[in-house]
């Protein structure tokens, strides 16, 4: 009898945990939701104090999207290369924005990585 019982404080334990781990992960999604809406309403604002100083340098144009995109949404482009062997995409820099001398040498990469930074977040 009392193993039995011990057994039942234990099922009772975990499921206090469960339940406590449930309600974390609840409140920091609200968090996360929090802090989306409260950087959309900032960059949404007309404040050129609150905004980056940044201009796109390059569109790119890619098996994944119909048109040319200045990197304003988000495709779903894969970012596993084996999962898709013959993707290709094909980045054409803004010569005023970025000179050619600081692509010299790009050839001799196998790879490069694009780091985007984007002024909205999709949920």
């Amino acid at each position: 009898m009392a193993n039995n019982s011990g057994h039942v404080s234990s099922a009772v334990a975990n499921a206090d945990n469960s339940s406590a781990a449930l309600q974390n992960c609840g409140a920091e999604r609200q968090g996360r939701i929090r802090a989306q809406q409260a950087l959309r309403k900032v960059a949404n604002s007309n404040d050129s104090n609150n905004s980056y100083p940044l201009a796109p340098i390059a569109i790119t144009w890619s098996c994944f999207s119909q048109v040319a995109l200045i990197f304003v949404i988000r495709n779903g482009t894969p970012r596993q290369p084996l999962i898709v062997p013959l993707a290709r995409a094909c980045l054409v820099f803004d010569p005023t924005r970025v000179p050619p001398a600081s692509l010299e040498g790009l050839e001799g990469y196998s790879h490069c990585w694009i780091i985007r930074l984007s002024s909205k977040y999709e949920s």
